[in-house]
């Protein structure tokens, strides 16, 4: 049991680039991690919407990845692990890569916390926990802890296998991936947890990533070798719609302040960064 779980989801601790996020303060600056072999470990980049990149936050040994803005475009949470160990925590940095520090958890649930996202009030981060459920299995629970690390939180813990929640901008709904048979399923439920609505694919699923608006989360699925596709869903669960089709999977959606665009990664391999229009589905890759 671990975090791989989940269909095709979560390649978190492979050495391609993968977008995780798009700043408040503008549309166009994306943050992603890739293999640097300086340092033969993953480390974290921006760059603008035409592929530029802007600088490298983080050089070292390690391997930082899934990087998270804060709503506010000020701050950035992120995953660092040890190349070749399971053990993995979260960090803060300043946008511009200073001040890098870990998030000060008393008692952590888990040697591996992955997969940070910030809430909409910006003062609290959620992760995923690989934990030990009746110390016989390990399950992926939810948690959400201040960004001092203050007032640790369970969200999705026991007998389920839950794994990358995000809140919807309004702060009114939760998105996350639940293990049901050996495949992701989407379910979308109310913050205080209730109203909770399960939505199946055609096959693996990856992590969701709300449109600003909170009205739709998108979504990545994968029915077969050469068939994964990303669909828009509207908040009830009920309707789905198909935005484009691919040979490789779709990894590291995100959803851009402006509604206008998502932003993703394709390929286990190359980890090309893409850029679709939703509008139009017009796709480029800048980098």
């Amino acid at each position: 049991m671990n975090r791989k779980r989940f269909g095709i989801i979560l390649l978190i601790t492979a050495t391609v680039g993968l977008p995780r996020a798009q700043s408040e303060a503008s549309s166009d600056t994306i943050a992603f991690h890739r293999y640097n072999p300086e340092t033969g470990s993953q480390d974290i980049y921006m760059m603008d919407g035409s592929g530029t990149i802007l600088a490298q936050l983080t050089s070292d040994s390690l391997n930082e990845s899934s990087p998270a803005w804060s709503p506010d475009g000020q701050k950035i949470a992120f995953q660092v692990s040890t190349p070749g160990s399971s053990e993995s925590t979260i960090h803060i940095m300043d946008a511009n890569g200073g001040n890098a520090s870990a998030l000060p958890i008393s008692s952590p649930p888990s040697s591996e916390l992955f997969h940070p996202e910030w809430l909409p009030d910006g003062r609290r981060i959620a992760f995923t926990a690989l934990t030990p459920y009746l110390d016989t299995t390990a399950n992926n629970d939810v948690y959400v802890v201040n960004s001092d690390g203050a007032d640790l939180t369970p969200v999705l813990t026991g007998p389920t296998d839950d794994c990358c929640a995000v809140w919807s901008p309004d702060g009114t709904k939760i998105a996350f991936l639940r293990n049901e048979g050996g495949l992701g399923v989407v379910y979308l439920m109310n913050s205080d947890g209730t109203e909770l609505i399960g939505r199946s694919g055609p096959g693996g699923v990856g992590p969701p990533t709300w449109a600003p608006d909170s009205k739709s989360i998108a979504v990545s699925w994968t029915a077969g070798p050469g068939d994964s596709a990303l669909y828009s869903l509207d908040v009830p669960g009920t309707s789905a719609v198909r935005l484009t089709a691919g040979s490789e999977p779709y990894e590291g959606l995100r959803w851009s302040p402006d509604g206008e665009r998502i932003t993703f990664s394709r390929g286990e391999l190359s980890g090309d960064i893409h850029v679709l229009t939703v509008d139009s589905g017009e796709e480029t890759k800048p980098y």
